[in-house]
């Protein structure tokens, strides 16, 4: 699991927290070894003809998973059958194990027919593997035999990519029996790199097809990538004349127009994948071209109407989104062997848990995923390296995947739950319904530590000075902030403990700053543990007494837990405590001994813990106004402290004997809201940000 961000968001009935992570963590369902797998696809079949295809792939589970595998030297593919318990090679069929590598697979005829694509043939099995079809790649003019290098599929089209860069349009008919389309001069030119198939059911692309020809296959668009760099799509089964062709593609220009002009001293990207598919999810899908050049880099272009003059009229442009993500593969994996460096293809996955996806797979392997409110975001996949991934439907694995992680070993997993992507970051959010003022990781336990405040009832306490106060009978009470620690299971994300009384018997209280800090806890053997240490404010019920705070040091234990929840086998238990003038704003650690730096009131303290449970002040400075920040560089004296008026002040703690002493202060007035240090070789600099969103970069001169 990687890093993750967490931040307090929301207010009152909607505050809780979110966590952001920069790659998705799968949530792993099965694991099944499979010796020398390297590529796998599932497969749903269905025995009847009836329905659309889409809607069968939603609503089917998958029956079959194939694999190719290399040892050795010898290609092989394996077909298996999905159970509800294991996978179980399927037996006594006429799929041959002995036939090669496969390169792709899909269904035809609304899921009746399997597809398997070889390097020098084409394969079609009825759903029981009888084998229905042999088509070869063999040229019977010429005696060639280019073999295929990937495949596209839209029902009932097959697009075939071959190795001497000419393409094959197959269809299969009523019977499911496979019949080439007949091409045009212009196709059989050849110098075609890649290619892809889309069914533009909504007509998004309009893009007329031929008067002449009637055809019930639907609006299957054929887009394809010349070697020269330029763009051309076809209408299936036409394959006579371009309905649409811009040069320049290569050159990866903000706007793709047909009449783009290319010019000799622009530099071309070297492109080799070329897909076209929908990306969205459950709530808006729209088909985007998506490219990848030779060093991995992925390129995004989106289709829109441009109006031509003053006209109703429209023609076909191309946006280029914007991709801050640059690549991050350093080593291309090997479509066939070691004699073709190709990239393994990009693949569209249709309804991951309610997402149209393309996943990158690679030794950084990647998602490309798009909400309703957002553009196309590049999200790293949580595995080193990925060899293969396809979508996979069973009953165990809902609209989750399947993949493979490292030879040998099939992972069924699904995407983490209440996961959203609109920001180019894994976000989840998780709400508490209170306020969160402060929080912080404790590593030992693996759980968050939250200061949190809810409103209650406040009611005039006992006072013999104040007898009338008992005679209070109102029943609508005016609300007050009460504050609570809570501890939060980092995997669960439930509460696993809440302190509220004794420490918290006043009656206006609020938690202001966490920190786990590593302290001393024995004078004598000067052992240190990590503790959590927390700050507080105390208002005594009116603007005319004086605000006073508390330090609260809880030490995280083990306990005994609840039955059938394991994760509530730790405790906050309560080892030292000290009232103070003044609500307590920030804590660090600092120096070498394992003490406390405090900023209390108007006051900046250190502090150490005893073991009678007291924090017993050794140094103090005055700081003469409120602050915000109290950082300690770890292992050093040197500590920064900023407040809401001054600025920062930089000091340094001495040992012996105990003092604090300034080194400086910034020379202007900053509102302080968050501060640290940057240390860069041997020079240190601060850092602060203020409250009009100002970074500010600093550096102690001693002159």
């Amino acid at each position: 699991m990687g890093l993750e961000l967490l931040v307090t968001s929301g207010r009152s009935r909607a505050g809780g927290l979110t966590t952001f992570r920069r790659q998705i963590d799968p949530r792993v369902l099965e694991q099944h070894l499979v010796p020398n797998i390297s590529r796998l696809w599932s497969v749903a079949v269905s025995k009847s003809s009836g329905g659309q295809a889409n809607d069968r792939q939603s609503e089917e589970l998958d029956n079959y998973i194939i694999t190719s595998t290399h040892s050795d030297g010898e290609q092989r593919s394996t077909a298996y059958t999905l159970t509800s318990k294991d996978i179980k090679e399927v037996q006594d069929t006429e799929f041959d194990p002995e036939a090669g590598a496969t390169i792709d697979v899909e269904t035809l005829s609304n899921g009746t027919r399997i597809v398997q694509v070889l390097a020098s043939e084409l394969r079609t099995f009825d759903p029981d593997f009888s084998l229905a079809q042999i088509f070869p790649m063999t040229d019977e003019a010429t005696g060639d035999e280019p073999r295929i290098l990937s495949a596209s599929f839209s029902d009932p089209f097959v697009l075939l990519i071959r190795d001497d860069e000419s393409i094959m349009v197959l269809r299969a008919d009523e019977s499911g029996d496979l019949d080439e389309v007949e091409q045009g001069d212009s196709l059989k030119l050849k110098g075609f790199r890649a290619g892809s198939l889309y069914e533009d059911a909504n007509d998004v692309f309009r893009l007329e097809a031929d008067a002449e020809i009637e055809d019930d296959a639907g609006n299957v668009l054929m887009f394809l990538l010349t070697g020269t760099g330029g763009l051309q799509i076809y209408r299936l089964p036409s394959l006579e004349q371009a309905v649409y062709q811009a040069d320049g593609l290569a050159l990866l220009p903000p706007f793709l127009t047909p009449d783009f002009t290319v010019r000799r001293t622009q530099a071309k990207e070297d492109l080799t994948e070329l897909l076209v598919t929908d990306l969205g999810d459950a709530f808006h899908k729209a088909p985007y071209l998506i490219l990848r050049s030779a060093t991995n880099d992925v390129i995004i272009y989106q289709p829109f109407q441009a109006p031509i003059g003053d006209t109703r009229d429209t023609i076909l442009h191309f946006l280029k989104m914007p991709n801050p993500s640059a690549s991050k593969t350093h080593r291309p994996m090997s479509y066939e062997d070691d004699e073709d460096p190709r990239q393994e293809p990009m693949r569209a996955i249709h309804d991951l848990n309610g997402y149209n996806t393309i996943f990158l797979p690679g030794d950084a392997p990647t998602f490309i995923i798009k909400s309703a409110s957002s553009p196309p975001q590049l999200i790293s996949f949580g595995e080193d390296s990925v060899q293969s991934l396809s979508r996979l439907n069973t009953s165990v694995c809902d609209r989750g995947f399947a993949y493979i992680d490292q030879p040998g070993k099939i992972i069924f997993a699904k995407l983490p739950a209440d996961c959203h992507y609109h920001t180019g970051w894994v976000t989840r959010k998780t709400t508490l319904g209170e306020d969160v003022h402060a929080i912080d990781y404790h590593e030992p336990s693996r759980s968050y530590v939250l200061g949190i405040s809810q409103k209650v009832d406040f009611k005039l306490p006992e006072d013999e000075t104040h007898p009338e106060w008992n005679a209070e009978s109102t029943s609508f009470l005016p609300q007050v902030e009460q504050g609570t620690v809570e501890l939060l299971d980092q995997q669960t994300w439930s509460i696993i403990d809440e302190q509220v009384q004794p420490f918290f018997s006043f009656k206006i209280k609020v938690v202001m700053c966490i920190k786990t800090l590593s302290l001393e806890i024995s004078e004598h053997t000067h052992t240190r543990q990590t503790l959590v240490t927390i700050g507080t404010a105390i208002t005594r019920g009116g603007e005319d007494l004086p605000v006073t705070g508390r330090i609260l040091v809880f030490n995280v234990i083990d306990v005994v837990p609840e039955p059938d929840r394991p994760e509530t086998g730790h405790k906050l238990k309560l080892i030292a405590q000290a009232e103070v003038k003044g609500a307590v704003t920030a804590l660090s650690e600092i120096g070498t001994q394992g003490f406390l730096l405090a900023a209390q009131g108007q006051k900046c303290m250190v502090r150490g813990l005893k073991e009678d449970g007291s924090l017993l002040p050794v140094a103090f400075m005055d700081m003469q106004c409120y602050t915000t920040v109290a950082k300690g560089l770890k292992g050093t004296g040197m500590c920064l402290m900023g407040d809401a008026v001054k600025g920062i002040w930089f000091a340094g703690y001495y040992e012996d004997p105990y003092q604090l002493r300034l080194f400086g202060k910034s020379t202007s007035h900053i509102e302080v809201l968050a501060a640290d240090f940057i240390p860069d070789g041997k020079n240190l600099y601060l850092v602060a940000a203020d409250a009009d969103s100002n970074i500010h970069v600093l550096q102690f001169d001693p002159e």
